[in-house]
């Protein structure tokens, strides 16, 4: 698999939009977004090409994110 910078450089994006688009201010979706920036905070890119350890920890966390929903 081939990760690009714009993958984190998306999530973090995400996480500032998301925080500005939560109107009715839902606990559920602010709690995500917090743990989706930890997961994902101080992590390069680098990291998840070199490192699969790392890389898989990183998945787990966003994964457990996306579980809590149902789309």
């Amino acid at each position: 698999r081939k990760f690009h910078d714009s993958l984190l450089e998306g999530a973090h994006d995400l996480c500032e939009m998301v925080a500005g688009l939560n109107i009715t201010n839902d606990s559920q979706l602010e709690e995500a977004r917090k743990a989706l920036k930890r997961a994902i905070g101080g992590i390069d890119v680098k990291d998840l090409r070199k490192d699969i350890p790392t890389r898989t920890d990183i998945k787990a966390q966003v994964d457990d994110v996306l579980s809590k929903f149902s789309f």
